[in-house]
């Protein structure tokens, strides 16, 4: 069984850089976007369906066109799958996807939320991922791509979005990625020794 840490964090605040330079200051496995390519393969849709089925809540249209389960429902369905398997036979660091939720019951996780101050947050998407348009209000496109995270997160999970007791750590990131990161591990590794050594006092 794996040691996992689960990484959600406001839109822009560089949750999947950190995630990342965690991973490799680990020497574990990333999963973001194969994560998605995992959870096509095992449901039947598309990467993009995939994708997009995680970045907003299911429309009430929806549930007018499909009288049993929801795509959606099935995307989570197995995204849920994967994520559980994942956790069941490695360590790895998870990026968003509800993990911090999916894993709730799992022992030897450690679940992370980032945070960072809005100017930074509109900096990295508009320069980072390049989804805010120079000539509309980057405040209001901010706060519609991150509506979209948090309708998802509280569509499928029973967890308040960004609620401190929900995560074991949260940080902000304005102290830069690769020092956040460096945090993390810290505070990762201690909790790998404090899990190993319980249950060692426990034979």
């Amino acid at each position: 069984m794996g040691y996992v840490i689960t990484m959600s964090g406001e839109y822009g605040a560089g949750t999947r850089l950190i995630g990342e330079q965690l991973a490799n200051n680990l020497g574990v496995k990333f999963y973001d976007r194969a994560l998605l390519n995992l959870t096509a393969e095992k449901c039947g849709y598309t990467v993009d369906y995939v994708r997009e089925a995680t970045e907003h809540k299911p429309s009430s249209i929806m549930y007018s066109l499909f009288t049993t389960a929801l795509p959606a429902d099935s995307v989570f369905n197995a995204m849920s799958q994967v994520i559980t398997d994942i956790a069941a036979r490695e360590n790895a660091v998870i990026a968003g996807a509800c993990a911090d939720y999916i894993l709730r019951d799992k022992r030897d996780c450690m679940r992370v939320f980032v945070v960072a101050p809005v100017q930074q947050r509109i900096a990295r998407a508009r320069d980072v991922y390049g989804v805010i348009e120079p000539d509309r209000d980057p405040q209001a496109q901010l706060n519609k791509l991150s509506r979209g995270r948090v309708a998802y997160h509280d569509y499928f999970t029973q967890n308040k979005w960004g609620l401190a007791e929900n995560y074991d750590i949260c940080v902000n990131s304005a102290l830069g990625i690769e020092k956040t990161a460096e945090i993390i591990t810290l505070a990762a590794r201690a909790s790998v020794v404090e899990i190993a050594g319980a249950d060692v006092a426990g034979q």
